[in-house]
């Protein structure tokens, strides 16, 4: 520092010190928290993979068990899948405890529900 204050080419380096160690310190928080920003959706894609694995699971079970279906109503359970070797165990990511769940044929239609720890698909019947 001379007798004329900091100078331009000072103040700029110190700046640019500053926003480099601020860059820096965001992305570290947002590593170390980003399980506090986004807990809610953390496991959403797990879980959706795990439903479409019960729809193709239960395609290739009625085709094989049931192939003149046709148009008529079926519900498929998790444990048939599962004790038929046609799906793998589900496991909750959170509990590592196992899930269960199955699948609605109407019409042609496939549609899964799954129930997995906290996560319900909506409208999942637990007496199914």
């Amino acid at each position: 520092m001379n007798n004329r204050g900091w100078g331009l080419q000072a103040m700029l380096i110190l700046t640019f010190i500053l926003i480099l160690a601020l860059f820096i310190s965001a992305i570290l928080i947002q590593k170390n928290f980003s399980f506090l920003i986004n807990d809610e959706n953390k496991y959403a894609a797990k879980y959706q993979l795990y439903e479409n694995l019960l729809v193709t699971s239960a395609k290739e079970y009625v085709t094989d068990k049931y192939p003149n279906l046709g148009n008529d109503s079926l519900t498929v359970g998790y444990s048939s899948l599962k004790n038929n070797k046609y799906i793998i165990k589900l496991v909750d990511p959170e509990t590592s405890k196992e899930c269960d769940g199955y699948v609605k044929v109407e019409a042609g239609k496939y549609n899964s529900y799954l129930s997995c720890g906290i996560y319900k698909t909506s409208g999942y019947n637990a007496n199914k």
